[in-house]
């Protein structure tokens, strides 16, 4: 992503044990959590583009939701209400 002078950032939302046939474990890290990485992400860098990967709950993707909406990123998609 740098050679095309863009920065990447994580908010990690949960982790599992997995393999190339199945999902054997699943931890969620706690919404106050993720809203903490999100917020810590939205006030140090002006956000061009977001793309979601594993939301593995509700309350996981209200709080996504909760922070991205008031976001201005340009290039995203996700529900706004």
């Amino acid at each position: 992503m740098s050679a095309n002078g863009v920065f990447a950032m994580s908010v990690i939302t949960a982790i599992n044990g997995s393999n190339t046939e199945e999902v054997t474990d699943v931890f969620e890290l706690p919404p106050a959590v993720i809203a903490s990485q999100l917020d810590a992400v939205f006030d140090d860098f002006d956000v061009a583009a977001v793309k979601t990967g594993m939301l593995s709950s509700s309350a996981i993707v209200e709080v996504v939701v909760r922070i991205l909406t008031p976001q201005k990123v340009a290039n995203s998609s996700w529900i706004r209400s």
